[in-house]
């Protein structure tokens, strides 16, 4: 996808990266990283992809970080530093786990960062707190009888 078919309103509504395919890096040492297809959904605020076992999903308001670049364990194990400027890792979850990402080109990654930095992780207020609902039994200031 070229930056000049990313327009302010599909990213504005998520579309642009409903199914970005990213280069995805594992945990385990030993394993290869893999490309996967990843949804960016703002009305729901999750990130969700799929492998052929099991779909995956990280709640918006579990990312701690976005780190920019190569720097974190898993990069380590199968270093690319010819694709540097289109890595990032999502920091999240209670333990800080790490999802290390290479975009296919910077053309890519120059509108999705700045998306995750708008819609992610940008705090939304709360909901509402439910109305409160009147009681035709107000206290008095002494207990309520028992028949």
């Amino acid at each position: 996808m070229a930056s000049s078919s990313v327009t302010k309103k599909a990213l504005d509504e998520g579309e642009a990266f409903a199914g970005t395919t990213m280069i995805k890096y594992c945990k385990k040492p030993n394993k290869q990283p893999h490309r996967r297809q990843f949804k960016f959904e703002v009305d729901r605020r999750l990130i969700s992809w799929r492998s052929a076992a099991k779909r995956t999903t990280i709640l918006v308001d579990d990312i701690k970080e976005v780190r920019r670049g190569q720097k974190t364990e898993a990069f380590s194990h199968f270093p690319w530093p010819e694709k540097e400027e289109s890595s990032f890792s999502i920091i999240y979850g209670a333990n800080f786990i790490s999802l290390d990402l290479i975009c296919d080109t910077k053309e890519v990654i120059q509108p999705l960062l700045p998306f995750l930095f708008i819609h992610v992780l940008t705090p939304h207020p709360p909901p509402p707190p439910p109305p409160r609902e009147l009681h035709s039994n107000a206290r008095s200031g002494s207990p309520p009888s028992s028949s």
